[in-house]
Formats: structure tokens, sequence, C-alpha cells
């Protein structure tokens, strides 16, 4: 059997309104289907500019995925040195506790606000923050 209209679809008889979206959809260039940028570029002539181009290329991408949600928390902290009691106990730190401290302070381990929420801390921060 040969469908009477090939534009509505085939199998179907007269259905002119399914031949609108996939003209538009042909005409709609996607993100799969539209052409890397990254191949307009000229090829660096060197292993060193090759090196940069990739350096600069990672930075501007790193750049646009630090912009997340945790970016301005991160960024609201004080960038003052802490105090020389405080520099000592960071020296005196491993890596693994380090690790810990880091994660306390930037809220990823939400340990006072839990205890806070059951009055077992006096304040959902970390004792550091306060320390001028």
């Amino acid at each position: 059997m040969r469908p009477e209209n090939v534009e509505g679809g085939f199998g179907h008889k007269n259905i002119a309104s399914s031949a609108a979206p996939t003209a538009s959809l042909s005409r709609d260039p996607s993100t799969l289907s539209s052409r890397i940028t990254l191949f307009d570029a000229r090829v660096p002539v060197s292993k060193s500019a090759r090196i940069a181009a990739g350096a600069k290329e990672f930075r501007e991408r790193w750049l646009d995925e630090y912009k997340s949600p945790r970016f301005f928390r991160l960024s609201a902290f004080s960038s003052a040195k802490p105090s020389n009691a405080i520099s000592r106990m960071y020296d005196a730190l491993n890596r693994s506790q380090g690790s810990i401290l880091i994660q306390l302070c930037t809220g990823r381990i939400g340990l006072n606000v839990y205890l806070y929420r059951f009055h077992l801390s006096p304040c959902p921060f970390p004792p550091l923050f306060l320390v001028p």
C-alpha cells in the first residue's frame, strides 16, 4: 500500500499539521548539530602553544563551572589572615585533619548546624569563624 499524504506522516490521510513541527525541527539547529567552535580556531604551531591553548580553555571552563550556587557562599568568607595561634594549629594538622577542618568551615560537613538544632552548639557556625 502506498500512503496518500507523505508530508502528513506515513499511513495517515490528510494530516497536514504534523509537517509544520517536522519542518521547524529541521531548520532549528540544536547544540548537538551545531559546529564545535574549538575546531574553528587556528591550530597551534608548537607543542608549547598547544599546551597554552589547552590551559586557557581549561581555565575558562573551570571558571564557568566554578560559578555555581556554592561560589557566592565560599566567596563570602573573609580573606583576612588568621591569628598566630590559629596559624600554628593549621601547621600542626596532617592532610586528613586539614580536609575535615576545611569541610567543617565551608559547611560541606554541617556538624555545627546539626548540633545547633538540638541546642548542643552555641551557634550554627564553626568556632573558627568567631576568632578574629
